[in-house]
């Protein structure tokens, strides 16, 4: 559904994710005539998780491998999202000197 306020709300069904992705038909960006003057998007694609075992999702795994390409995620992606931990990194900076730890960030 799209509204006055130029956003869209719903649910996607499996067949039309490949439209989404490349933004044809109805997900072709409104003119910037009726909308006024874009200057950006923010497109946002949210896939529940149906089951955790066996892993289940409201979408088909061809629609996520394509949704995958498109904004080239990692092929880690999938495995990620039935690790029920989740995956993330640290990043310590230390400094030269003294060898302390200056930063540490959380991926």
């Amino acid at each position: 559904m799209i509204t006055r306020d130029n956003y869209r709300r719903g649910y996607l069904e499996d067949y039309e994710v490949e439209d989404w992705l490349s933004q044809k038909g109805p997900f072709a960006p409104p003119h910037a005539q009726s909308f006024g003057d874009a200057s950006a998007t923010i497109r946002i694609l949210i896939c529940e998780r149906l089951g955790w075992k066996p892993l289940g999702f409201a979408m088909s795994k061809d629609s996520f491998l394509a949704v995958e390409k498109a904004f080239s995620l990692p092929a880690e992606s999938l495995p990620t999202l039935a690790n029920d931990e989740g995956v993330h990194t640290f990043h310590l900076e230390v400094t030269k000197d003294s060898n302390s730890v200056e930063s540490m960030r959380q991926y």
